[in-house]
């Protein structure tokens, strides 16, 4: 895992050093040929400009998360970033609620990613967004960032714990960041069963091998234990299932150009079949929590 980086400026190139492994599993699950071209080329096709971009154009597939953007939208009124606030992205892949809580919430925002090609990705899309005085991204891990005590006003997690195995440390982490009074909001995917788990793959793993599971009452011991006062919760999980049955039952032929199963690659269907069916069976939920220091 990283333990630091440069940062990541838009337009800044991709010439970073990375101590993550090339063969590390959770980085080689989101791994993309030709990531880029892929996303401007499907803009594109929508009919969208992919230069400039209006940031609200990539909202069916940077905001790569069960609910996407009503998600986003609920996240940030649960975190109530002042502007001018601060936040720090954790596990921000392409960077799309970091665009919206600078858009749209008026706030400063620093992405981190362990992927190097999602942190340079978000970069020039941010630089195409004309968001790059903003927002800005490192390469990094969410269990070793690359900030100093106190940096940031806020902290959001958004389905990335799904792929942590040390969640201790990533909730002391982002303790750690966090300025005294500063709140984090985290949306993950959680588990709600203990003796049943969702089929393979999903949008997250491919296999048990890089999916964590746990469920809302041990991410809020979690964050206890690293010191976070836990304040409220909310499931998500019908919004969710709402989103994935109708990208599902969609035909090949009627999938739009913009959407989760550009990143999902092939394996698109099966993923978002076997979510449903979980959240279905509330072997998992689609929860969000919010903690201040």
């Amino acid at each position: 895992m990283v333990a630091e980086s440069a940062e990541l400026t838009a337009g800044t190139g991709s010439e970073i050093e990375s101590t993550v492994p090339v063969v590390d599993p959770v980085a080689r699950h989101y791994s993309r040929h030709a990531l880029l071209s892929t996303l401007l080329d499907a803009l594109s096709a929508a009919g969208k400009s992919a230069a400039p971009i209006d940031s609200d154009d990539l909202s069916p597939v940077d905001e790569f998360h069960t609910g996407g953007r009503a998600a986003t939208v609920e996240l940030a009124d649960l975190l109530a970033p002042s502007a001018g606030a601060h936040v720090v992205d954790l596990g921000c892949g392409l960077g799309g609620p970091a665009r919206y809580l600078a858009r749209h919430r008026g706030c400063r925002v620093t992405g981190v990613d362990l992927a190097r090609e999602h942190a340079e990705v978000a970069a020039e899309l941010t630089e195409r967004c004309g968001l790059a005085d903003l927002v800005t991204f490192r390469q990094g891990s969410v269990t070793a960032l690359p900030f100093g005590d106190e940096s940031f006003d806020a902290a959001v997690l958004v389905h990335v714990g799904m792929n942590v195995a040390d969640k201790a440390k990533l909730c002391a982490e982002a303790y750690r960041v966090l300025r005294p009074g500063g709140r984090f909001a985290v949306y993950d995917v959680m588990r709600t069963s203990e003796d049943a788990a969702p089929t393979y793959p999903v949008p997250w793993a491919s296999s048990a091998e890089i999916s964590f599971l746990e469920s809302p009452a041990d991410y809020r011991w979690l964050l206890t234990e690293a010191g976070f006062t836990v304040e409220e919760g909310r499931d998500l999980s019908g919004l969710a299932l709402e989103q994935l049955e109708r990208a599902r039952d969609l035909p090949e032929d009627k999938l739009p150009p913009l959407g989760p199963h550009v990143l999902l690659g092939d394996g698109f269907r099966a993923k978002v079949t076997n979510l449903a069916d979980a959240l279905r069976r509330d072997l998992v939920a689609s929860m969000q929590l919010v903690a201040t220091k």
